[in-house]
């Protein structure tokens, strides 16, 4: 081993703690990096695996009835390459230990079981038998959290008639990836995917020979927008309400959201690491190149050539980068897996595991690599180019100059302690700016990391307590006269009731067509209102549609416009002003006011359901009332969905702040202790010299921790900032063409990550005293010849 490699080990033993606090640093970029895209292949995997296998299809379409003889007509479309007609339904169930009736969305699927589109996985027990139209498959979701297993029954109004359903399989479908009523609020208990036997069906809701709803696989090489608009002229005279491809399906819009997100996360947080690690490495080589300076002399006297010189202190960046990537691997398989985890509890596939491969791993280790190592470059070619002759002598000390408060004529208003610390600080400017900008990103990721449950925060005050204010939300099986409102008042323990009317339309805009439902509320409703993302309510006018803004947007219409509505209980299609645009949180359609809408629709009096108030404590008497109502479908209760959300929101929040809170004291402990390191090694003449004249330990130390209280404290500014920055990056991740959560930082929030910064910052202080302690005074004192 040639000298230079054994100088190479004897300095990276001796800088070890160093080498270490760049390492842990880029470790977390690694991590960062690899867990996350560890979590995105594995669920792109499991996706593309699933969608391939059961045939998910490529385009959906619903309508009101149609007669079996038009599936020839549809299976003719030059394209197609399978049809599946289908009956799907909503039943209203009676779950053992439910005491709130819930949602069966049934699906119909043959009683011999064999190829077919959006194919059910039978995850536990077995298919539905021929012959047997008792029989159905539960979805996992809604079995697993209602204790449902194979040999359970439920009890189902089907069509307004009670039956007895006896559940023989638990299953998944890549149509339902993710269960529960298709929204961020889902309620997974009271809203369950059914498949049974077309006979059920077909007699229960007089579909013989007849179906609504269609899916398609398309041949390769198809042109899936000529087959949509076939599709749309064929089914138009049966009520169709707008065929649509498989990227516009909400699961797999759900999907891309998702993914969006998560690269977003990808690139804010391990922006932080890749960062600070190269500040770090060019500090550190920085000062290991100016104290060796007599052996940098000593290697190129005997003949190391200045390339070789420069390989060698690139040899130590690449130690510490070789060690961060053995921290940052393992770190980074265990996130993905606990990510990958938390999303198997939501994301419904067969099987999901991360994918943590050299596809994961490598950019992961390639991308933090580069950043340190470019952070070392400076360092390396001043080591190179340095001339022995100069290396030989000391290095010039810097110009003596004024302190700035000296300058501003309020030097006596500090001690020669504290003048010592300021001009410390003034004498390395650029250092001591990149130490506050370092420590300022360990702020700036907690406060990232603090974001989103600020929005959740805002999401629950807004839509439970400012817009949904009552305690359910009843749904009928369909259109009910006026006479269900009343016999909702007269149930004992409801204090009041307001009717809706949601009817399904077609909205034709400049831009495209959208099949979103137009919802009918009462004026001045105190149960249900209108709100927008920061929670200010919107009056609804006597006349004219009111349109989500997603939704204006995508249809390319402005308030004063017209629109072609289509009604598709109606098959005809009529104008209607666009009289404004409300920002909502979740773009789901159009609003109007109750009496206009059945203007529109040219009824009577026909409600789709109901808000219900029930009295202080009457709420599971009038929860067993709405199941003696035959029209009920299902009645969602507000603190059900209020629990559901937290459920959801809070698997994440002790998984990500641990990992925000380990990274940020990371980052903070290997700023702070590599500053006091360097500055006890390079100022040990100086430390010494206020030893000799009378200064003390303690304040000497007190000096050393002023200069980091100091650059902690200047940390601040930026790192709030910075934490806006990426807060701003992440909030754009959040915004999709249908929710748009509202950009929110709370001052508990700051507040929180910056005091975890500084008293962390404060507990890395502690290395101070020791090294002050360690100091020999005689050693520091010795000058060179």
């Amino acid at each position: 081993m040639r000298a230079i490699d054994r100088k190479l080990l004897r300095d990276l033993r001796r800088h070890w703690l160093q080498v270490l606090s760049i390492a842990a640093v880029m470790g977390c970029a690694v991590m960062t990096i690899a867990g996350l895209q560890s979590t995105i292949r594995g669920l792109q995997r499991a996706r593309d695996d699933y969608f391939t296998r059961h045939r998910f299809a490529d385009v959906f379409a619903t309508l009101q009835r149609a007669p079996l003889a038009t599936g020839r007509a549809l299976a003719a479309i030059p394209g197609v390459a399978a049809v599946d007609l289908r009956v799907v339904k909503n039943v209203r169930l009676d779950v053992p230990g439910l005491a709130d009736p819930a949602i069966g969305h049934v699906v119909s699927i043959p009683a011999v079981r064999g190829p077919m589109i959006n194919e059910p996985f039978v995850r536990e027990g077995r298919w539905i038998a021929p012959g047997r139209d008792d029989e159905v498959l539960i979805s996992e979701r809604f079995a697993g959290v209602n204790g449902l297993h194979p040999g359970d029954s439920l009890g189902a109004v089907v069509n307004g008639r009670w039956r007895r359903l006896h559940v023989v399989g638990v299953a998944l479908s890549p149509e339902f990836v993710v269960e529960g009523a298709m929204g961020p609020f889902s309620d997974s208990r009271r809203y369950g995917i059914l498949w049974a036997p077309r006979r059920m069906l077909d007699a229960a809701f007089d579909m013989e020979g007849a179906f609504n709803d269609v899916a398609v696989r398309l041949s390769t090489g198809a042109d899936e927008r000529a087959v949509l608009a076939a599709l749309d002229r064929e089914l138009a005279p049966w009520g169709g309400a707008g065929a649509y491809g498989r990227e516009d399906h909400v699961m797999v819009t759900i999907l891309r959201n998702e993914f969006s997100q998560l690269r977003t996360n990808v690139t804010v947080f391990s922006s932080f690491f890749l960062i600070v690690s190269a500040f770090l490495l060019n500090v550190v080589l920085s000062r290991l190149v100016a104290a060796q300076r007599e052996e940098l002399a000593a290697l190129k006297a005997f003949g190391y050539t200045n390339a070789e010189v420069g390989r060698h202190y690139l040899a130590f960046a690449v130690g510490a980068v070789t060690l961060g990537a053995v921290l940052g691997v393992p770190g980074g398989a265990w996130m993905g897996h606990a990510f990958t985890n938390l999303y198997a509890a939501f994301f419904k596939f067969p099987s999901l595991s991360p994918a943590m491969d050299a596809a994961s791993v490598v950019p992961g280790i390639a991308v933090s690599g580069s950043f340190a190592l470019l952070g070392a470059l400076a360092a390396v070619r001043r080591a190179a180019a340095l001339p022995p002759a100069q290396a030989l002598r000391p290095e010039t000390p810097g110009r003596t100059r004024p302190l700035l408060l000296e300058y501003l004529k309020l030097g006596h208003v500090l001690s020669p302690s504290a003048r010592l610390v300021f001009r410390n600080l003034e004498r390395r400017p650029f250092r001591t700016l990149t130490s506050m900008v370092a420590v300022g990103l360990a702020i700036a990721i907690l406060i990232a990391g603090l974001f989103p449950y600020d929005v959740f925060a805002v999401v629950r005050r807004v839509e439970f307590t400012l817009a949904n204010r009552q305690d359910f939300t009843v749904s009928f099986t369909g259109p009910q006269p006026a006479r269900a409102f009343r016999e909702l008042q007269a149930i004992p323990g409801v204090r009041a009731v307001e009717p809706f009317r949601t009817a399904p339309v077609r909205l034709h805009g400049p831009a495209r067509t959208l099949a979103r439902p137009i919802t009918g509320i009462i004026r001045g409703g105190d149960l249900h209102r209108i709100v927008d993302v920061n929670g200010a309510p919107y009056a609804l006018p006597a006349d004219g549609l009111i349109l989500s803004r997603g939704v204006a947007d995508e249809l390319g219409v402005r308030t004063g416009d017209t629109i072609r509505v289509e009604l598709l209980e109606k098959g005809v299609t009529r104008g209607v002003a666009v009289v404004g645009t409300v920002d909502e949180m979740m773009a789901l359609g159009g609003y109007m006011d109750l009496d206009a809408l059945r203007a529109l629709l040219r009824e009577g009096d026909a409600i789709s359901g109901a808000y219900v108030a029930a009295l202080p404590g009457a709420e599971p008497m009038v929860s067993a009332a709405f199941k003696r109502f035959p029209g009920v479908a299902g009645a969602a209760r507000r603190s059900a969905m209020i629990q559901s959300f937290e459920e959801q929101t809070s698997q994440s929040i002790l998984l990500v702040m641990s990992l925000v809170v380990f990274s940020a004291g990371v980052i903070a402990a290997g700023v702070v202790y590599n500053n006091a390191r360097i500055a006890v090694s390079e100022r040990g003449r100086e430390l010494g010299s206020l030893r000799v004249l009378g200064y003390t330990r303690g304040e000497i130390t007190a000096m050393l921790l002023g200069e980091e209280a100091i650059v902690t404290a200047g940390a601040i500014p930026p790192g709030l900032a910075f934490g806006l920055v990426f807060s701003l990056a992440i909030a754009g991740g959040f915004k999709t063409s249908h929710y748009h959560f509202p950009f929110t930082l709370s001052a508990h929030s700051l507040l929180v990550a910056v005091g975890v910064v500084v008293g962390i910052s404060a507990l890395a202080s502690g290395v101070v005293w020791q090294l002050v302690s360690g100091l020999d005074i005689v050693a520091a004192l010795k000058t060179r010849e």
